[in-house]
Formats: structure tokens, sequence, C-alpha cells
């Protein structure tokens, strides 16, 4: 569930620091998720304006391949770099740094796991049944008992009826209301008479 659809819970922002001539920086195992854009922060200049530290641009692969045909070569003219691209698992900058720079990377990592009674889920009570019923379909899908795994597969994905007759929980839900915490504000125009 934080996998697919609340990588907010799990948010963290960590440094790397540039080396001259290095065009690869891989990003924690635990990471899950890169929120874009990664920023270049300029330590020679200590002044907080967008002419030293400023957002990179992020670009495909392709467009990185054309940039840097050779980015291992043993003689690099470098310069600051201005774009990034993300392959397996690393970030590779263009032009490649001519000098220590640091690298500030939002991400989403993996929750902790749960490993003692006393340790704390990130959700809400109002998901104990979901998680519940997608705990019992992996077990009896574990189990081989395919024939119970149906009615909670589908409780999980869809919510179940409650004493009312509503469906409540499941994971359609989940993402409706994640998506709706995670969209921008409406804009509000003042009106003038």
């Amino acid at each position: 569930m934080i996998a697919c659809l609340n990588p907010r819970k799990q948010q963290d922002q960590i440094y790397r620091s540039t080396v001259v001539g290095r065009e690869e920086y891989p990003f924690p195992e635990a990471a899950i998720r890169i929120a874009h854009p990664v920023r270049l922060i300029d330590l020679t200049n200590n002044t907080n304006n967008s002419g030293s530290s400023y957002p990179l641009r992020f670009i495909t692969k392709d467009e990185y391949d054309t940039l840097e045909p050779n980015p291992n070569a043993t003689t690099i003219v470098g310069s600051k770099p201005e774009k990034y691209c993300i392959w397996k698992n690393s970030i590779l900058l263009t032009p490649i740094p001519d000098l220590v720079y640091r690298l500030e990377i939002n991400i989403s990592q993996e929750a902790t796991p749960l490993v003692d009674d006393l340790d704390q889920v990130i959700f809400s009570i109002t998901w104990d049944e979901t998680i519940k019923f997608g705990t019992l379909a992996r077990l009896y899908a574990t189990i081989e008992r395919w024939d119970m795994v149906p009615q909670f597969r589908d409780a999980y994905q869809y919510g179940f009826a409650g004493k009312d007759g509503q469906l409540t929980g499941g994971l359609e839900l989940f993402r409706k209301l994640q998506s709706e915490v995670q969209s921008a504000v409406d804009i509000v125009k003042p009106v003038y008479f």
C-alpha cells in the first residue's frame, strides 16, 4: 500500500556529494521513488540564489546518451551539471561535474518492517480491515487454499459491506482518497465588483 499509493508517509531528503569527473550517483537501496527534480547545490556559494543552486532538468536516458557519448573517458572536461537521468538505481549527471557539488534528492522509501507489538503502523485504524483482508488473501494463496482467496482479495481491493450495507475500506477507496490528498489545492481567484 505504501509503495503504490502513499509515498509521502515515508519521504526523506538525502544528500550526495559529487566527485570531479564522475557521472553516476547511486541512491539508497530502500528508495522506491525519486521525487523530481533533483537539486544541485553549489558549495562554493553560500547564498540562496538560483544562479548557484537550482533544480536540475530531468532528461531521458536516450537524451543523456546523446549528450554524454563517452562519460567514462579517462580525460573529461567537466562543468556545472544542468541535467540528469535515472538509470539502474542511479542518477547520471550531465555535464560531468567539474567541482564538488551537493545533490539534494527527495525520495520515498520502504516502510520499516513491523516486528514488535509496540511498532506503529503508519495507517490509521480506518484501514485495519483492508489490511486484514489483504493479509488473509495472501495467507490463503500461500497455503494454496485457492477457494478462499477470491473473497478476501475482493474485500481487500473493493472494500466490504458494513452493517448498513455500505461498502467501506478497500484499496480502491484508499487510492481515491490518497490522490485527493496529494493533489494541488484549488486556486481561488478574487471576484471584483
